[in-house]
């Protein structure tokens, strides 16, 4: 009996003692696992963080950008804004990369940005101290986009730092999974209950820490494929461009649903359908007004969850769930997503990312317009707005080119504007500026759709026409030319003294296979036409 007590006793003692370990092994697995989910938890908290900072980087880079562009100072405030934002975000990513040993990755990313914001700073004195044009020279340097490349290339590389991380947290998830369930087989009784009650707790806390690697997974997934998005977007140079990558990475983005893209005119009144994805329904409108759209019309996403909501007017049928992302830069609206799903589950799913999307897209569209605006100013003639003596000097090269590849004739008419100095001496500047802008429009009208009118310097302006011949190229310099009867200018109340002009025209390949001796010989016809009485057309021969 007293053995057997003594055998109860060890026996209690063992099973206290294998109890004890096992609860003891499970708490600090438990605790380990706890640890590793906070990590977790931070590494989200991080990549938040980075793409915060990468997001308020671009707006500050679309704002000093359209500063340099109009010298307005509402972008100036608007860019100090986001320098604000991104000055506490680059101090709070230096102390959390900091406790979390990124110390390198990170400052060579701060670095890189503060590089760029010591650029967006010397760009807006370059406007200050000498104007737009000069801040436009700066920028068609292309340093800044360069840099912005590293930067990406930069952000990309801590984001695969934290997914290294999240990869190894996910794999010590898995030893701790194997040991627990090692130690199952050797529990009894109450030791087993216990255990088992802890196993339940932790692998809640498992499959909580394995939903959220799965959501980081996919967050990165669609922040490289936004980054890759707007990498690409940074080298469009149009809209139609912008609108074919578009579409190609929303369905990468929203592979669940349908949708389209709309981007606003140019005349700023209505939006077109300019991209599609999936099978969206009929029910999308080819064209809308901005009212059209309650996402518009609020400033905000707008989602129709059934019948009880409102319906925007850009849609006809009511079987699905929509959302309308409006797409925004500076606070004007550049576009809308349209995302429709046959599931309100869908939608509630992608609302974040399409309205994080929403936000890269619409700073993005600003920029390309910016550069569409700086490129038209760059190859056309402010007052007359027909092309400028650059973009002549280019384009007849090219022309010439395609003429010899497929033996083609080209012409050139060398116009100019008699007695031009005496009318401005006699009537003004700026009547005599009236006068050439009408005389550009005059010109514009009277020529063929391939046709290139430029003004070549002051009253003179010449025209390129591929594929004409000599006798077309005169007869059409004899049109222009008599068409300067009916042009009727009125300036300050009273109608404005009508004028001639006179033309020179020269031909490929009869007069000469080069640009400069084309324009040699048709301004010499010109200037042979003038001398002969003006208000005539010349050619080479006549000289």
């Amino acid at each position: 009996m007293k053995t057997l007590k003594h055998k109860l006793i060890v026996f209690f003692i063992v099973a206290l003692l294998i109890l004890g370990s096992l609860t003891a092994v499970t708490l600090v697995i438990t605790r380990q696992e706890q640890a590793n989910n906070r990590l977790s938890e931070q590494s989200v908290e991080h990549l938040l963080l980075l793409d915060s900072v990468v997001t308020t980087l671009f707006e500050a880079e679309s704002s000093q950008r359209a500063y340099a562009a109009t010298g307005s100072g509402i972008f100036l405030v608007e860019h100090q804004v986001q320098r604000d934002r991104l000055a506490r975000g680059i101090a709070e990513l230096e102390s959390v990369a900091k406790a979390h040993n990124e110390t390198s990755l990170a400052r060579d990313f701060v670095g890189l940005v503060r590089q760029r914001l010591a650029m967006m700073d010397e760009l807006i004195l370059t406007v200050e101290a000498q104007g737009s044009d000069a801040a436009i020279d700066q920028i068609a340097l292309g340093t800044g986009k360069r840099l912005m490349d590293q930067i990406r290339n930069s952000a990309s590389a801590l984001l695969g730092f934290e997914h290294d991380q999240i990869t190894a947290r996910s794999m010590i998830t898995e030893r701790h999974l194997q040991q627990l369930l090692m130690m199952v087989p050797l529990a009894s009784g109450v030791s087993i209950v216990l255990f088992i009650i802890a196993i339940v707790f932790t692998l809640a806390a498992m499959r909580r820490n394995q939903r959220l690697l799965d959501e980081l997974d996919s967050t990165g997934r669609d922040i490289r494929v936004i980054n890759e998005l707007s990498s690409s977007l940074q080298s469009s140079e149009s809209r139609e461009d912008a609108a074919a990558i578009l579409s190609h990475y929303l369905t990468r983005l929203f592979p669940a649903a349908a949708g389209g893209l709309y981007l606003m005119r140019s005349s700023r009144n209505h939006l077109e359908l300019v991209a599609t994805w999936g099978e969206p329904g009929d029910a999308m409108a080819v064209s809308m007004a901005p009212s059209d759209c309650w996402a518009l019309r609020l400033g905000r996403t707008y989602q129709r969850s059934g019948d009880s909501d409102l319906r925007c007017h850009h849609l006809t049928l009511d079987d699905h769930s929509t959302l309308c992302v409006p797409l925004m830069a500076q606070g004007d609206i550049v576009g809308m997503i349209h995302i429709e799903s046959s599931t309100l589950e869908t939608l509630e799913k992608i609302k974040p990312l399409a309205e994080f999307t929403g936000t890269h897209i619409g700073a993005a569209l600003a920029g390309i317009s910016l550069r569409e605006s700086l490129r038209q100013q760059n190859i056309r003639d402010p007052l007359t707005g027909l092309f400028n003596r650059r973009y002549l000097e280019e384009t007849l090269d090219r022309e010439l080119h395609r003429a010899r590849r497929g033996n083609t004739r080209l012409s050139l008419i060398m116009l100019d504007i008699d007695h031009f100095k005496q009318f401005n001496d006699h009537h003004g500047h700026q009547a005599g500026d009236l006068l050439l802008k009408e005389f550009g429009n005059n010109l514009r009208a009277h020529v063929r759709g391939q046709d290139i009118a430029c003004r070549y310097g002051g009253e003179e302006f010449m025209l390129v026409m591929p594929e004409a011949s000599l006798e077309n190229a005169v007869k059409r310099a004899e049109t222009l030319r008599q068409s300067l009867v009916s042009l009727a200018v009125d300036y300050q109340g009273a109608r404005l003294p009508s004028i001639t002009a006179s033309f020179g025209v020269a031909a490929y390949p009869q007069d000469g296979d080069d640009a400069e001796t084309l324009q040699r010989l048709a301004d010499r016809a010109l200037y042979h036409a003038k001398a002969s009485g003006r208000d005539q057309v010349a050619v080479v021969a006549d000289l």
